[in-house]
């Protein structure tokens, strides 16, 4: 997760937002024609004369955060007008608010924003819901050079994976929402304390394992790693590359749960093995306290998101400034973050579709997203991360870049937050001993079952 502003939850929490289900509607809305203009007033003599018309400009409603930054203060400052020839206007709200807002000028085809950012688990509702503009049906065509996992989000129904009940096989995935920020879960360490000790990079758990035994020192404040593990989203997410590494799912194509069988019983184990070197009371932590332990050099290793680069590299805020080695999550039968990028599309009551298109394709040109990277943001096109120059500069691309093309998305159903919550609150009961591992996926499986039940899953 990246650094959220907390002047709200964090941008994840998405489990305790209200997910009014899309119910597998397709109807996608179309972008409307022009509204006919009144007849012109006949002109007079004492008629002053017409002002100039105004530039039409485009309204984004985004996301505060931390990954977000580069990209506002890259439209903030002009860039976007310049090019475009028209304003852009940048509308920043918390995660949850902004959340809130999207819903309710979305259902009722608002025209408060042209574009909408949003976390990509949205889509399914955003999408089958008719809140956004169907931009295949607009004619657009994505060009070349996107990372496939990144532009894979957007479609509805998706490309691949199961669908959701009342959508068949028939219906042709349709393009919604393009990639903006390419954020995902990747793995930080302290490279100094590694060469010290002689200690190689790590690349499974094995290595992450022996990082603790050899120099881990919880009595002297100095810990192996720092889960996010309070209850919900926060140790879902941190449990996600754990359960995928050792080759689990949280669904199968019929959408039934398997998280509970040996892989992620195996998972499970490791992640409350690995209490012994963490700092204590784990299980009340979110982003700020997990990335606070790397920050003020109390954690060897961590799980982060993007976000977290440019903090870490801040002397502002951060006492290992150029000790930190990044490379991809570790594994055991696979590497698997998970993806979390922020996507952006049309608000189906725009009044400025075209030019809201004409945005998108000017931020994704490779030369912008290029610029991007330089800002320390996190493009979603090929061509910033096979820079040579950039790649030496910001060492960090080659790893998020891989990071991203083995990277998982969050199950594509409106019906995730409440799952996730489920699976949540029990993953958290397993940290604090309250259930033994496999009792607290089996009730997690069980739980999380019927509630699928109730909403029409199975039938």
């Amino acid at each position: 997760m990246s650094a959220s502003k907390k002047n709200d939850i964090s941008r994840r929490d998405f489990l305790r937002l209200s997910v009014v289900a899309a119910g597998g509607s397709l109807l996608a809305t179309q972008c409307r024609p022009a509204s006919p203009t009144a007849p012109p007033a006949v002109a007079t003599q004492s008629a002053a004369p017409s002002a100039p018309a105004a530039k039409a400009k485009v309204v984004i409603a985004a996301g505060a955060d931390a990954s977000t930054e580069p990209m506002r203060d890259m439209i903030n400052s002009g860039m976007a007008e310049q090019a475009l020839g028209f304003p852009v206007e940048w509308v920043e709200l918390p995660y949850t608010t902004l959340y809130e807002k999207l819903v309710q000028v979305g259902s009722s085809k608002g025209s408060d924003f042209d574009l909408y950012m949003m976390d990509d688990p949205w889509v399914p509702q955003f999408a089958g819901g008719g809140f956004l503009m169907n931009m295949t049906k607009m004619g657009y065509t994505p060009g070349p050079g996107f990372i496939e996992k990144t532009l894979d989000l957007g479609w509805w129904p998706p490309k691949t994976g199961p669908r959701v009940p009342g959508i068949g096989a028939d219906v042709q995935p349709e393009l919604y929402v393009l990639p903006i920020i390419g954020d995902c879960q990747i793995f930080f360490y302290r490279k100094d304390l590694l060469e010290e000790a002689g200690i190689a990079p790590p690349e499974t758990w094995d290595d992450i394992i022996q990082i603790g035994e050899k120099l881990a020192k919880p009595e002297q404040g100095l810990y192996l790693l720092a889960a996010r593990g309070v209850r919900g989203n926060p140790v879902v997410t941190e449990w996600f590359p754990y359960l995928y590494s050792h080759g689990g799912e949280i669904f199968d194509e019929k959408w039934n749960i398997t998280f509970h069988q040996q892989a992620g019983i195996d998972a499970l184990q490791l992640f409350v093995d690995l209490l012994k070197w963490e700092p204590p009371g784990v299980a009340t932590y979110d982003s700020d306290e997990q990335g606070a332990c790397y920050l003020q050099g109390n954690c060897i290793t961590n799980i982060e998101w993007t976000g977290w680069i440019s903090q870490a590299e801040n002397p502002e805020k951060s006492k290992v400034v150029g000790l930190t080695g990044w490379t991809t999550t570790p594994k055991k039968v696979r590497s698997a973050s998970q993806i979390g990028n922020w996507v952006m599309g049309i608000g189906a009551g725009s009044k400025n579709p075209d030019g809201a298109l004409k945005f998108l394709d000017w931020f994704l040109r490779d030369d912008v997203q290029i610029e991007l990277a330089k800002r320390k943001g996190v493009p979603v096109k090929q061509a910033p991360y096979q820079d040579k120059d950039l790649q030496a500069q910001f060492p960090w691309l080659p790893t998020i870049l891989h990071a991203l093309e083995n990277s998982v998305w969050r199950p594509r159903t409106p019906e995730w937050p409440k799952v996730e919550d489920i699976l949540g609150l029990h993953l958290n009961m397993a940290l604090t001993g309250q259930e033994g591992v496999q009792e607290a996926l089996n009730n997690a499986a069980k739980e999380a079952t019927d509630y699928l039940k109730s909403v029409g899953y199975y039938s």
